[in-house]
């Protein structure tokens, strides 16, 4: 709720144009990226919790449901920075790496008079994350870079900024659920999660086709 609070405080002060956000639209977004790392096993334990930078691009649709109410579909790609490293004891140490991130997801918005439109958001997600387990201060012995699949969750708010342009952002929460590694020969639990907090510039390409009709 407080992510959500701010967003509308971030966006109230953007001048707003009458809006009713459908159709297809493009975005670039760029924001913080946080990757949560935990590992347990045979009586061990251990913690991380990465910061960096996630950049990218989604395209998605969205249609009217009265006068007040949108739902739509959106497919994303995003990049992250940072690598994270958790110590399971005093000798080994499992890292992880922060690649591709594909997203899958359906939204729901409600839009107010004119502007803004606030949503939530649910779908599927995929992220490509090398692990490597080393022992600390030497080389990585073993590595693992399978993809990671999961469900991601998220709330948001969007401001139509002219005819054309919107701007947006959103909180996002990603589940990666919990595999099994092998580190320093003993079965080691890692759970995954991701938190994001991304500022998004897109097009809506309906607006562009209404103009077209409009001149001819």
């Amino acid at each position: 709720m407080r992510i959500l609070i701010l967003c509308v405080a971030l966006f109230a002060a953007v001048p707003g144009h009458a809006a009713d956000f459908t159709g297809v639209r493009v975005e670039g977004r760029v924001g913080y990226d946080r990757l949560g790392l935990k590992l347990s096993g045979n009586g061990n334990s251990g913690s991380s919790g990465k910061d960096g930078v996630a950049y990218g691009v989604g395209i998605g649709y969205d249609i009217g449901l009265g006068s007040r109410f949108i739902v739509g579909g959106e497919a994303d790609v995003d990049f992250a920075s940072g690598t994270q490293c958790a110590r399971f004891n005093l000798n080994n140490q499992f890292c992880l790496g922060n690649k591709r991130d594909f997203e899958a997801s359906g939204r729901v918005g409600y839009k107010f008079a004119g502007n803004p439109l606030i949503y939530i958001k649910a779908g599927y997600a995929n992220a490509r994350l090398p692990g490597l387990v080393s022992t600390i201060g030497l080389a990585g012995t073993s590595a693992d870079s399978a993809n990671k699949s999961g469900y991601r969750i998220g709330t948001g708010v969007e401001v139509a900024i002219s005819r054309m342009i919107y701007a947006k952002g959103e909180y996002r929460y990603t589940g990666y659920g919990t595999d099994i590694v092998a580190v320093a020969n003993t079965a080691t639990r890692i759970k995954l999660d991701r938190n994001q907090l991304i500022a998004a510039i897109g097009v809506r390409f309906f607006e562009v086709v209404k103009i077209q009709r409009q001149i001819l």
